[in-house]
């Protein structure tokens, strides 16, 4: 009953079911009942790691799971950074904290292209060699990649081709 460990599990499985519930598809392909199965099995989740956080308060893995929960609930951006800083105060270079926050603040959620890739840069400048976070700036060119097919496929089928682009991701 008071295993972290058993309750991360669980949380982490809620995230994941969840998120098979709702697909992994833009808001618009969303069926009312399969965001209302999303919603209570993210909010479930989101509990059980609340949990686990509060039994093992040196694991930085249940705060970077309860970012994925918070964008998939629509916290606010003052939630999603409490739950990064957290995660990032526990390991500086915790890779899935990064991502759950990049993914937070791209165009397809809360943010915009500008503001992830800011946020990047900031992540990035700060991390030493070989440190996970600079897998970002990758992870970030294929959002802005998703989010040129939305807008103009023509255009997307360059943007791996662009020196500014392949420069970033070979530097990173």
């Amino acid at each position: 009953p008071q295993s972290a460990t058993a309750r991360l599990i669980c949380g982490m499985h809620g995230v994941l079911w969840a998120w098979e519930a709702r697909g992994y598809g833009f808001s618009d392909s969303v069926g009312e009942s399969a965001q209302e199965v999303f919603t209570d099995r993210l909010s479930a989740a989101d509990f059980m790691l609340e949990q686990a956080a509060e039994l093992n308060p040196s694991d930085p893995t249940p705060w970077a799971l309860m970012l994925r929960s918070a964008y998939g609930l629509g916290l606010d951006e003052t939630e999603h950074r409490r739950r990064f800083d957290n995660a990032t105060r526990l390991a500086p270079d915790h890779r899935l904290a990064h991502s759950s926050l990049l993914q937070s603040l791209c165009a397809k959620w809360y943010g915009s292209h500008d503001l992830m890739f800011r946020f990047v840069s900031n992540a990035t400048s700060v991390a030493g060699p070989g440190s996970p976070v600079h897998t970002l700036v990758a992870e970030a060119h294929i959002e802005r990649w998703l989010g040129m097919l939305e807008e103009n496929e023509e255009q997307a089928r360059g943007y791996w081709t662009r020196p500014v682009v392949r420069s970033a991701i070979t530097h990173a």
